[in-house]
């Protein structure tokens, strides 16, 4: 048997266009051969991140996704979901619903440089050379890479930012949509929020964070960015919350909102007449993502889009979003592997998307 490093430099070598099915299946096995050292598990995983990714090294952005990625990949079985997802997805040509193949078409494959990626990578850039510490509080499932609670804001915006061809994703279906509030789960150092915001600056933008330290950086971000009107609050709720946020809709476009999702969303809820868009991000942990859907149900409409990140993060995650997918409300979802998208249309015949990206 030939072992892995012949195995791996034929596949780089030939780059079939074929299915192999033994190589698929020896792909996906949950662990390396035990012949496999570290620096052949490194030396496969990137070839095979940049060929079934389609990222060539020639921007810092694309660095960035590459990196996210073959991070990801050291859990084998997340891998494994990975290249079971890559080999079962379609792209657009392989789509017959309208609704879907638009959304594809225009919207997940528009892959068009856009002036504002270039300013709000600028602000990422910033924080990736920011090497100040924070203490940072973890009220989720944590994370794959540095549970310390004492980190660098620049290890943080590397390992825990959303990469921009993700949050360059966020920003398009946000724009398309035309929301008139957001809300998201999971500020971080708001590199997302930002994005979120200028992809719909009419909307009012809720952005929830746990952890106080990391709030104060991405409040600093949003000055950074001009968003000079941006709110913060600290203060003590639960069940109900009084925004005091003006009606003018140039100002307060951002609400950062620091606490427990469980004791901060209930109030943020109840203070919208219906929910737009909503991205749950930040506590990857079944029964929460359960329970932040169950709570958002009574206030979604025919043009809601609820946006579910992580969804093979865990077993646990898996699960809660084989439930989603199943919940008689909802009527179409977009699995793209790393997010997944929930529609609410009336009238439509129930149908769950596999997605390339």
């Amino acid at each position: 048997m030939q072992d892995f490093t012949t195995k791996n430099t034929k596949w780089k070598t030939q780059r079939p266009q074929s299915f192999n099915s033994s190589l698929f299946f020896s792909l996906c096995a949950p662990r390396f051969p035990a012949s496999a050292n570290l620096a052949d598990k490194f030396n496969f995983l990137t070839i095979f991140l940049a060929e079934t990714s389609n990222l060539y090294l020639n921007t810092p952005a694309k660095i960035i996704n590459l990196i996210y990625i073959f991070t990801a990949m050291l859990n084998f079985r997340f891998a494994r979901d990975y290249l079971l997802h890559r080999f079962k997805a379609k792209t657009r040509h392989g789509v017959h619903s309208p609704f879907v193949y638009r959304l594809i078409d225009e919207v997940i494959y528009d892959f068009e440089p856009k002036k504002v990626y270039g300013e709000v990578e600028a602000l990422r850039k910033q924080l990736l050379n920011d090497n100040r510490t924070i203490n940072v509080i973890d009220l989720g499932a944590g994370s794959k890479v540095n549970n310390d609670q004492t980190k660098k804001i620049s290890d943080i915006a590397q390992n825990a930012l959303k990469p921009p061809r993700l949050a360059q994703l966020l920003y398009r279906l946000a724009a398309d949509l035309k929301p008139g509030n957001i809300i998201e789960l999971g500020t971080c150092l708001g590199i997302t929020t930002i994005y979120l915001q200028k992809a719909a600056p009419k909307a009012k933008v809720y952005t929830l964070e746990g952890s106080p330290e990391t709030a104060a950086v991405a409040f600093e971000t949003f000055k950074n960015a001009g968003l000079n009107s941006t709110v913060q609050i600290t203060g003590e709720f639960s069940d109900s919350i009084t925004l005091e946020v003006s009606s003018n809709e140039s100002l307060n476009s951002i609400v950062e909102i620091t606490g427990n999702f469980d004791d901060k969303l209930p109030g943020v809820i109840k203070e919208l007449d219906q929910l737009d868009f909503v991205f749950v991000d930040g506590n990857h942990q079944k029964d929460a993502t359960l329970k932040y859907f169950e709570w958002c149900l009574p206030k979604v409409h025919e043009n809601t889009l609820l946006i579910f990140d992580d969804i093979y993060w865990s077993e646990g995650m898996k699960q809660a979003w084989t439930e989603i997918k199943a919940h008689p409300k909802v009527t179409v979802t977009v699995d793209l592997f790393w997010i997944g998208l929930v529609f609410f249309k009336p009238g439509r015949v129930k149908e769950n998307f596999l997605i390339k990206i």
